[in-house]
């Protein structure tokens, strides 16, 4: 019989980005699939009904990085020291049966994005957590072999669980869209400058064509040295959508004439995988990941060429861009789903226990 599986539930005391995204739809699956997890988490809990939902355990007084890096690894030492699931990114220092999950490198590639603060810390921490884990979990083949060249790790500790796609998305269906106003293009990042959403503005404006708006979901991140971004001077009416809730984002997918992601970094990417499923074409930048996930799928572009950008937008205006079947589309939901990734993190981590 396999042992319980404690989880660090510090995800349910964030808000919800593709990192925490992935936490909880991995533990949804788990639980589905009857593995003994336990979640652990401070008491300042965001995420109310899902702490309630998973049975998660409140401990200690402490919130944020001190809580994970005191009270979380002295509470499990009390309870014999079983084997720790972390799910985003960060892990006890001071506690070696862990599993960590990694989702990027950003903060070694890219780190003139980052506050100092969050970049310290996370040179800091990363280097030893990874070095002292029993397991290393990552999204993609692409952060793998990352983990392996600057961690000096070998492939063997190494395993990738791709993310996978709510529910929600997976039943999504453009024909129930109600009738738009102005056809739009759809952006993801806000002043997140890995989203590249200036030269997204610069192509905007390049296609100079009045007719589409640019809508934009995101907001500014604290960790993030943010961009300044002048909307002003612009011919095209451009809007923004903060803290949208699942069904608001599917809407938004479903009605855009295309998603415009020029990512100059990402681990995974979920935003396509969803846009995808609401039958909404994807323009992606051609770094690896992207290439590796989406191959067959997507419109590739050069996330630092304006010009690039704008002729797959036209492409798009134009009606000569590509169209992926639902049996794709299908292919690539069984390919990255929760239901896989539970099934291998549930073995691998077993084998720890």
């Amino acid at each position: 019989m396999s042992k319980a599986i404690y989880v660090n539930a510090r995800f349910l005391t964030q808000p919800i980005t593709g990192v925490q995204r992935f936490a909880i739809e991995l533990c949804e699956e788990l639980i589905k699939q009857d593995f003994d997890i336990k979640l652990l988490s401070p008491k300042n809990i965001l995420h109310t009904s899902l702490s309630q939902k998973f049975n998660n355990t409140q401990i200690g007084k402490l919130d944020g990085h001190l809580w994970e890096q005191i009270e979380l690894p002295k509470y499990l030492k009390t309870i014999e020291s079983p084997v720790l699931l972390n799910l985003c990114n960060t892990s006890p220092l001071f506690y070696s049966n862990s599993v960590v999950t990694l989702h990027d490198l950003a903060f070694i590639k890219h780190p003139e994005w980052f506050s100092f603060a969050f970049k310290t810390f996370y040179n800091f921490l990363i280097p030893k957590t990874i070095r002292k884990a029993k397991m290393i979990l990552t999204v993609s083949n692409t952060v793998k072999l990352d983990i392996q060249k600057y961690f000096f790790q070998e492939s063997k500790n190494i395993h990738v669980v791709y993310n996978g796609l709510p529910l929600i998305f997976q039943n999504s269906n453009r024909s129930e869209i109600q009738k738009i106003d102005r056809p739009y293009f759809l952006a993801i990042g806000g002043k997140n400058p890995r989203k590249n959403l200036k030269n997204v503005l610069s192509a905007m404006k390049l296609l100079n064509n009045s007719d589409f708006d640019l809508r934009v979901i995101g907001r500014s991140e604290g960790n993030f040295n943010s961009v300044n971004i002048d909307d002003q001077d612009y011919m095209f009416n451009i809007s923004y959508h903060t803290d949208i809730d699942d069904n608001q984002l599917c809407e938004l997918y479903k009605g855009a004439k295309a998603l415009i992601y020029p990512s100059f970094y990402e681990g995974f990417g979920i935003p396509p995988l969803e846009a995808l499923n609401s039958n909404c074409p994807i323009i992606l930048s051609n770094i690896e990941v992207f290439k590796e996930l989406y191959e067959d799928a997507a419109t590739f572009v050069d996330p630092n060429d304006i010009t690039d950008i704008k002729n797959a937008m036209e492409s798009v205006v134009n009606n000569q861009h590509k169209i992926l079947s639902r049996e794709k589309v299908a292919e690539l939901n069984t390919k990255y789903s929760y239901w896989n990734a539970a099934k291998i993190v549930s073995k691998k981590v077993n084998e720890l226990a």
